[in-house]
């Protein structure tokens, strides 16, 4: 139940600052100042030096507050049991269809009522938990992500829309209405937000990059050993579809959708089959990895596997999303 000033469980009122959180900095490049190699005076060099670092902060300043989309979370406390940098925490939910979820979220360290921050959505495998993702993954890690919100999700009978045997199951309209409560409950970057995944977590990621209306509000995509189901596709008929094009029904809101995703060359739960890549401009990124299963790509051994891989994903996805914003 939302409060009379539009904060839910919280009794301060909300306002909104349009300002960028500390890691967009990062994406702006400034050109080096150079000086002449004219001999001046030093108190002249200092006030050029000091008009030229206002102008600067001003610009920058001006820029990062445009960056910036805030949500009507900002300025509202966090919920109780909820704080910065503290464990995850399950939270109830219903969707607007009347279904009961759950979804699992983090707070980052660096978390702020009134600085907008990312939203990333991370889905689990079939067969699998919030929880577990949360492990295998790393997101909440603050080395890795000291600005962002995660969010885990659960699947209903742990698994997503997509898959054959998820059968009027609307996971879909699940993110649009999760991504709706958050924006009211946290102070978040409507124009930051993101989506990943494992496995048949993948699959919906797919869906969401696919849906008119979720493509606009989601800036980027990265699922790891994604399992893309063909619609009316049985197991045995999808063997014909091996070393040839398929057709998914996409129909995106926008042209270009920016992807990363990893798979391993050795997976055997998801048999990687590929054909050669078009040009692109560096939207859509894939990492085919040697010597590689079904397992999130990490340089130390997970959850997943004892087994370890020259590169970290988590790291990578979370470059490959401060580089999108909508």
């Amino acid at each position: 139940m939302a409060s009379m000033n539009g904060c839910p469980y919280t009794k301060v009122a909300c306002f909104s600052l349009s300002i960028s959180p500390p890691w967009a900095m990062s994406t702006l490049v400034m050109s080096p100042l150079t000086l002449s190699r004219q001999r001046q005076s030093p108190s002249s060099l200092n006030q050029r030096l000091a008009v030229f670092l206002r102008g600067a902060f001003i610009l920058f300043f001006l820029l990062t507050t445009v960056a910036a989309t805030p949500t009507s979370g900002c300025g509202c406390d966090l919920p109780v049991g909820q704080s910065p940098g503290a464990p995850s925490v399950q939270v109830p939910f219903q969707q607007s269809s009347g279904v009961n979820r759950t979804y699992l979220i983090h707070i980052p360290k660096n978390y702020n009522q009134n600085t907008p921050a990312p939203l990333v959505l991370n889905f689990h495998g079939r067969g699998r938990n919030n929880i577990y993702q949360e492990f295998l993954t790393g997101f909440s890690r603050p080395d890795w992500n000291p600005n962002a919100i995660v969010v885990y999700p659960q699947g209903i009978k742990d698994r997503w829309q997509g898959d054959p045997e998820s059968l009027n199951v609307d996971d879909v309209g699940f993110v649009s209405d999760l991504i709706s409560s958050i924006s009211h409950k946290y102070c978040l970057d409507s124009k930051r937000i993101y989506a990943t995944a494992k496995s048949n977590g993948g699959s919906l990621v797919n869906q969401l990059a696919c849906d008119f209306r979720l493509s606009t509000q989601i800036a980027a995509f990265a699922p790891v050993s994604a399992a893309l189901y063909l619609p009316g596709v049985s197991e045995k008929e999808c063997s014909d579809y091996i070393r040839r094009s398929a057709s998914f029904p996409c129909s995106p809101g926008r042209i270009e959708i920016p992807i990363l995703e990893f798979h391993g060359f050795e997976d055997d739960t998801i048999p990687l089959e590929y054909a050669p890549g078009t040009k692109n401009e560096g939207i859509i990124t894939h990492y085919a990895i040697k010597n590689w299963s079904h397992d999130w790509p990490s340089r130390n051994s997970t959850v997943d596997t004892l087994k370890t891989t020259s590169i970290d994903a988590t790291p990578m996805i979370m470059a490959f999303f401060n580089k999108h914003v909508l």
